[in-house]
C-alpha cells in the first residue's frame, strides 16, 4: 500500500477529499485528489479506492450509512472522524 503521506496534502485538501468520500462521491474524491497531487486518473482512482477499502475494513461504521439522510451534527461528527482517520492514515 502506498503511503499517502508522500503527497503532502494540505488540511483543506484532506477535508475536501474526506467529505467527498463520506458523501459517497468517489468521483469527486478522485477529482480533488488529482487536483491536489497532479496524479493521473488511474493512479488517483487507485489511491482513493485503496483509502476507501481501508476505511471500510477498519472503520465500517463511517461508510455504512452514506445513503441515509443525516442531521447536521451527525454529518459534522462523521467528517471530523474521517479527517482524523485520514490524517492518521497519511502519517503511517
Amino acid at each position: 500500500m502506498d503511503n499517502l503521506n508522500k503527497y503532502n496534502l494540505k488540511d483543506d485538501q484532506i477535508e475536501g477529499i474526506s467529505e467527498a468520500i463520506l458523501a459517497g462521491k468517489k468521483i469527486q474524491a478522485i477529482k480533488l485528489f488529482r487536483e491536489a497531487t497532479g496524479l493521473g486518473l488511474k493512479e488517483a482512482k487507485d489511491e482513493i479506492e485503496e483509502l476507501i477499502a481501508v476505511l471500510a475494513k477498519e472503520h465500517p461504521e463511517i461508510l455504512r450509512n452514506q445513503s441515509q439522510p443525516h442531521t447536521l451534527c451527525a454529518v459534522l461528527a462523521s467528517v471530523a472522524v474521517a479527517v482524523i482517520l485520514f490524517v492518521i492514515f497519511l502519517l503511517t
